[in-house]
């Protein structure tokens, strides 16, 4: 699927996943042409866990490049993600600390 296509299925700017390639969240898509390039169905899903892993978890870019990458090694009959141990609990479980109510 072409970019425009890419940004109509996930809600995310054109702008948004150039970064997010430069970055190294996605992998440089397949070259079509010059100013064209085609964008398979496993970036419709990467787009929706780094979206997940922001709006959900706040993680930072850093954090979501490590559970990017492990996604990107599971074959696709396994998407299943794992966030990394290291964060806190409450970051893990979409709960940012600075939420919590004191008393």
């Amino acid at each position: 699927m072409k970019i425009s296509e890419l940004v109509k299925r996930t809600g995310v700017p054109k702008e948004t996943i150039h970064f997010y390639i430069r970055e190294g969240l996605l992998r440089k898509p397949r070259k079509s042409g010059v100013n064209s390039a085609e964008y398979g169905e496993r970036y419709v899903d990467q787009i929706q866990l780094i979206k997940d892993l922001r709006d959900n978890y706040y993680l930072p870019i850093p954090e979501i490049k490590k559970v990017v990458k492990n996604y990107q090694k599971q074959s696709p009959s396994r998407p299943t993600v794992s966030l990394p141990m290291e964060l806190p609990a409450e970051m893990r479980f979409g709960r940012p600390p600075a939420w919590e109510k004191n008393g």
